[in-house]
């Protein structure tokens, strides 16, 4: 760094200690203040292509899914029993197919989840007496895993608002849609 480059960078900081000192929660800078030797540089930059969305999506499954596994294991579910058995305890006596649409699951993962809840006691799959469709509910110690499962949701979305804005949370739930949108069997893959 150049003798000029080293007497503005103190000058920058003078004004930074100055300002910080006469109102500590009032310090402005502006962006060309910033040098080399401060920590916040080089400053990010915004990338000139679209930004790519599969990889931070696959990504963020993984680690919700890990997340959510951790906490669920203490109480002898699995991350897809959670979310499937909450989806549950907010739609009472619904159809499977609202779960697989709301949560994105395949046909077989949802059939092997449910087949694994009603074993465990946690399900009752009752049909109406006339049609061969059937109507989810819970049993007692269904409710008591799908408030356990609400419990551990709750406490992860909570968390994720610490870190996240609203509309950041909207931009999640908008690329979910468009990729159920995209994986319709009348629309074809190219």
């Amino acid at each position: 760094m150049s003798q000029c480059g080293i007497a503005r960078w103190r000058e920058v900081r003078a004004k930074a200690q100055i300002t910080e000192r006469c109102a500590p929660s009032v310090r402005v800078r502006r962006v060309d203040d910033f040098d080399s030797r401060d920590k916040l540089w080089p400053r990010i930059r915004t990338p000139n292509h679209e930004l790519r969305v599969v990889g931070p999506v696959m990504a963020a499954y993984h680690a919700a899914r890990h997340r959510i596994d951790g906490a669920a294991r203490e109480h002898g579910l699995d991350s897809t029993e959670v979310v499937v058995l909450e989806a549950i305890l907010r739609d009472l006596r619904c159809a499977p197919w609202s779960i697989r649409r709301r949560l994105g699951l395949p046909a077989s993962t949802l059939h092997s989840v449910l087949d694994r809840l009603e074993r465990s006691g946690h399900l009752d799959r009752s049909g109406a007496p006339l049609t061969q469709r059937f109507a989810l509910d819970l049993t007692t110690s269904g409710r008591i895993a799908a408030d356990l499962a609400a419990y551990v949701l709750g406490a992860f979305e909570e968390e994720l608002r610490g870190y996240t804005s609203k509309e950041e949370r909207a931009g999640a739930i908008a690329v979910f849609e468009a990729c159920m949108a995209l994986d319709r069997p009348d629309r074809p893959h190219r």
